[in-house]
C-alpha cells in the first residue's frame, strides 16, 4: 500500500517538475525576443482589432450627378441652387441626404441607414463664393463681397492650424490636389477633411469618425469624383 502511494506521489512530482521546466524555458525564449519583434506583435494585434471594427462597404456604388439628381424639377422646383459640375459615388448600402443649406454653404450627407451616433459618415460642403471684405472673419450681410474660388480656397486653408495639416492628396480625375487636415467636430468626433478647388467652386469633404473607415475606402471615394 505504501509503495503504491509512493509511486503516485513520485509521478505527481515528476509532472510538476516538467511543467516548471517548461515554463522556465518559455520565459527564457520570451526574454530573447527583440524589442522590434515585440512591437511588431503588438501592432499586429492592434491592426486586427481595428480591422474587426471597420464598417462594411458594399462593392456596388451609386452615382449622383446632374442627370439623375440635381436637374430633377420635382426635387428642386423653386430652389435656386446649383451643385458644382461634378459627379460622385457612394456605396450602395449607404444613403445620400440632401440638402442642409446655410448662409455660406450647402451641406450634403452620406451615411449608413442606421445613422448610429458612433457610425462614420461623409459630409460634402459646397461653399458659397462670397465672404467678408479684406479677409475679415465676421461682417454684416450688407458687407459681403463675391470671391473667386481661389480666394475662397485660400481663406479656408489659412484658418487651419498648422499642426493639423496633413499631406495633400492628388485627385487625378479632377486634375488637382486636395488640401488635407484633421479636425474635431462640435460633438467631439474626429474627422479628416479634404478641401478641393474646382476652379469655379470650392467643396470640402469630411469623413467623420474616419478611424472606422478603411483608408482605401476614403481614397476610392475621392477618386470616384470627376467633372461631368
Amino acid at each position: 500500500m505504501n509503495q503504491k502511494i509512493s509511486t503516485k506521489l513520485g509521478i505527481i512530482i515528476i509532472v510538476i517538475m516538467a511543467v516548471t521546466a517548461g515554463m522556465f524555458v518559455w520565459k527564457i525564449e520570451e526574454s530573447n525576443f527583440s524589442e522590434s519583434e515585440l512591437q511588431s506583435f503588438q501592432i499586429d494585434k492592434l491592426d486586427k482589432s481595428k480591422k474587426d471594427s471597420l464598417i462594411e462597404i458594399s462593392d456596388k456604388w451609386t452615382t449622383i450627378n446632374h442627370g439623375n439628381f440635381w436637374n430633377n424639377p420635382n426635387l428642386f422646383s423653386g430652389h435656386d441652387y446649383k451643385f458644382p459640375n461634378i459627379e460622385f459615388s457612394y456605396p450602395e448600402n449607404w444613403e445620400f441626404r440632401c440638402c442642409g443649406d446655410m448662409d455660406n454653404a450647402s451641406e450634403h450627407f452620406i451615411n449608413l441607414p442606421s445613422r448610429d451616433n458612433s457610425s462614420p459618415y461623409i459630409r460634402i460642403t459646397d461653399y458659397v463664393m462670397s465672404g467678408c471684405p479684406d479677409s475679415e472673419k465676421e461682417c454684416s450681410m450688407d458687407n459681403i463681397v463675391k470671391l473667386t474660388a481661389k480666394e475662397k480656397f485660400n481663406r479656408l486653408v489659412l484658418n487651419v492650424p498648422r499642426d493639423k495639416i496633413l499631406q495633400e492628396m492628388q485627385l487625378k480625375k479632377l486634375n488637382t490636389s486636395a488640401f488635407v487636415y484633421k479636425k474635431i467636430e462640435k460633438d467631439n468626433k474626429l474627422s479628416k477633411a479634404y478641401i478641393i478647388n474646382l476652379v469655379n467652386d470650392v467643396i470640402e469633404i469630411d469623413f467623420i469618425n474616419y478611424e472606422l473607415l478603411d483608408e482605401k475606402f476614403i481614397e476610392n471615394f475621392l477618386n470616384h469624383i470627376s467633372f461631368e
